[in-house]
């Protein structure tokens, strides 16, 4: 059995080529989450990044329940727990589209990463 590489356990770990994220190896699916989140965050979150600086209440919330919505918030959340249990490669090619909103990066990182993945970390294989 492989281990699966989590967080930063590839500095630890010896690591197969194919577990290795390569740009040129992305999947049609991969460029449809690309795009779809391209275009939530230039049309709906973008427009509305001076809002968010002010600190206008709701703002946020909005954009976090729309991205909950469109499955932005469970990526890797295994299925069992309601996630799209998706690969890193889809993490990532997110993650290059979530700053064209500005500080709505920093709600977004802090719910998926700081918020999400430790409450569910209990269901997760020991990395070492």
């Amino acid at each position: 059995m492989e281990l699966e590489l989590r967080g930063g356990g590839f500095l630890l770990a010896e690591v197969s080529p194919e577990q290795v994220y390569v740009r040129e190896e992305l999947n049609e699916d991969h460029m449809q989450l690309k795009r779809m989140t391209h275009n939530f965050m230039s049309k709906e979150v973008a427009p509305k990044i001076e809002q968010m600086e002010e600190q206008e209440e709701g703002v946020v919330r909005e954009f976090m329940r729309q991205a909950g919505e469109l499955g932005l918030l469970a990526l890797e959340v295994p299925e069992e727990f309601g996630g799209l249990a998706l690969d890193k490669a889809s993490t990532v090619v997110v993650g290059e589209e979530v700053p064209l909103g500005g500080s709505f990066a920093v709600a977004y990182a802090a719910h998926t990463g700081i918020g999400t993945l430790p409450k569910m970390s209990w269901s997760l294989p020991k990395m070492w």
